[in-house]
This record gives structure tokens, sequence and C-alpha cells, in this order.
């Protein structure tokens, strides 16, 4: 996926001139060339849909697990059966959080924040109110731009648990959060740069927790036992 519009239009236009004359090339004159706006990537950036596998994917289950490959022509059975998905999907969710699993979109937060932990030599510079200059990890030469959105803290529940950054509050420039609308590792980066002291007050609270459960569970455990 190429980011930069100029260097996509070339690229395609390349495409375009050095293969031959070919079945498969009028289609694509046709059908995608002229409308690379409804499917290129580069000019739905920041969207959080890239794909429509997940479309597919629920098109499979509606037609094989609910409906059985049969084929309804009746509106009110086809409703009945989407408040059915809506329900079991909303029991599947709150399972998952009972056993304190974590989602797909979670696990990637998580990943990009231990990448951002790891990240020693990162380059931050406060440009203007809200927007702060990051370097790049595999090119130091280039920087992102990071812009601070709202704030104060959004209700969103795509956050670390100790970590209350999300997607919602910050943007970058990185080709990670433009296609992905994640929390990429340049922001983790400046929330961690902003917000220094909070950050150790998150680590005293997640300590007394995890002793207080320790305690809880093994109450024959002394403090003493605990640190030797």
């Amino acid at each position: 996926m190429e980011s930069c519009k100029t260097k996509f239009q070339i690229l395609l236009t390349k495409f375009l001139t050095q293969h031959k004359s070919s079945f498969f090339l009028d289609y694509f004159q046709h059908y995608k060339a002229n409308h690379i706006e409804q499917w290129a990537l580069r000019f739905r950036v920041g969207s959080p849909f890239n794909s429509n596998m997940h479309a597919e994917a629920f098109h499979r289950v509606l037609k094989i697990v609910y409906l059985k490959h049969k084929r309804y022509r009746c509106l009110d059975t086809l409703i009945h059966v989407l408040f059915q998905i809506a329900r079991d999907k909303a029991y599947e969710n709150l399972q998952k959080i009972e056993k304190g699993k974590h989602s797909h979109r979670i696990c990637d937060i998580n990943k990009r924040h231990k990448t951002a932990e790891l990240f020693h030599d990162a380059q931050i510079m406060h440009k203007k109110d809200n927007e702060y200059s990051v370097s790049s990890q595999k090119r130091p030469s280039t920087c992102y731009i990071v812009c601070n959105l709202i704030m104060d803290s959004c209700n969103c529940k795509l956050k670390r648990q100790f970590c209350l950054v999300c997607f919602h509050q910050y943007t970058c420039s990185c080709l990670d959060a433009c296609t992905n609308n994640t929390v990429c590792k340049h922001i983790h980066l400046v929330y961690m740069y902003t917000n220094k002291d909070l950050n150790n007050a998150q680590i005293e609270v997640m300590m007394k927790v995890v002793v207080g459960s320790i305690f809880k569970n093994w109450p024959h455990i002394t403090i003493q036992k605990l640190f030797v």
C-alpha cells in the first residue's frame, strides 16, 4: 500500500503502461482505474475498515451457520436471525470479559506498547501545544507527527488495563496508525513522555493490587517471605 498520492499515481501509470493489452488490463482500466478512490487504501486513510474480509466472514456465518444454506425470502425471518446473531455475539463478548480474554485489537495495542517500551533511542520533541515529533525506529532521520486530539479521558474499551490511551485521543502520521487505525508505538511513546508521573502512579496501584491479591489467596504468607 502506497501512502503518498503522487507515488501511487506514478506506480499505477507504470503498471498500466508496462502490461500489454489483455482481457484483464481492459477490465482493470474500465472498472478499477477510473474509480481508484473507491478501492485504493491510499484514499481511505484513517478508516477503521481496510478490508472486506470481516463482511465476507459475517456473510458466511449468516448463510451457513444460521440460515443452514436455505434461501429465506421473508424479511421478518431475516430480522429474527439477525437478532439471534446480535444476542450470541453479546453473550460471547460477556464470556470473554469474564474470562479476561483480550480481543485481537487489544493484543495488537499491547504488542505496540511493549515495542515502545523497548524503543529507548526515540527522540521526542514538543513542537506545538498538542503536537509532538517522534523519530522513526528504523530510519532515525524520519520523524512522525503525533497530535493529541482531546485532553480528557475517553470511555473507549480499546485500552490497556494500566495505559489509558486510545486511538480516539491521538493521531499519528505513520503508516501503521493510518492504515490500521490503532494506537501505534509512536503514540505510546508520546503518552509515556507526557504522563511520566501518571505512569508511576499506575505502577504503584498495580503493585498494591498484586500484593493484595497474594495476601488474600495465601494468608499464611508474610511480608518477609514475600521479598525473600
